[in-house]
């Protein structure tokens, strides 16, 4: 049993989140401006996946990341995302909560 669909697109952009969180001083709140998944081998369900993501760089208002999926040695995806950050103001204008 394989779970391509959705999942490996949602939890890739959740991981990546969390990862600019934890681990960049210049995490601001954004949108994600675009999200491209390859997926290279099937991805199994419930065994034990490793996420792994990275910013490439920041360009301006645009951080892009790229990152992997792996069931042991084997890479089941990877992705390439472009997060665009976004005043604090505009997100609680938008009617979100501001940073």
């Amino acid at each position: 049993v394989s779970s391509h669909g959705v999942w490996v697109p949602r939890e890739s952009v959740q991981r990546v989140r969390a990862t600019l969180r934890r681990t960049s001083p210049t995490a601001r709140p954004g949108f994600t401006g675009t999200l491209t998944v390859r997926y290279r081998k099937p991805t199994p369900l419930y065994d034990e996946l490793h996420f792994e993501a990275w910013i490439e760089r920041t360009e301006e208002r645009k951080q892009f990341i790229a990152g992997t999926l792996h069931h042991g040695e084997t890479l089941c995806a990877d992705a390439e995302a472009i997060f665009v950050f976004v005043d604090s103001g505009a997100i609680a204008r938008m009617g979100g909560r501001p940073a």
